[in-house]
């Protein structure tokens, strides 16, 4: 099985700089891509599991560490049109 390593402090800095740029709610794809763009961190995950699962549920597991709060789950649509589940979250 591979290992998932992704650094909370990081996760921390992104939700931190989405706020201060005025967000009030983001995704778990945001927080992703923003993840990947400003540390440069490769996530991987198990064949079982995606990348969005996988950050999902850290976000979910450290929700009152990260400053954040579930909504609800939405759908997206990627950059082939084509649908992506997420969560989004409100930023404290």
């Amino acid at each position: 099985m591979e290992t998932v390593l992704i650094n909370i402090d990081s996760v921390k800095d992104v939700l931190h700089s989405l706020k201060s740029q005025g967000q009030s709610t983001v995704t778990t794809v945001e927080v992703i891509q923003e993840y990947h763009l400003t540390h440069r961190k490769i996530i991987q995950a198990t064949a079982n599991r995606s990348y969005n699962s996988v950050f999902g549920k850290l976000l979910r597991e450290n929700e009152d560490d990260l400053g954040i709060r579930y909504v609800r789950e939405v759908l997206l649509h990627d950059r082939e049109i084509s649908l992506l589940q997420s969560a989004e979250w409100v930023l404290l």
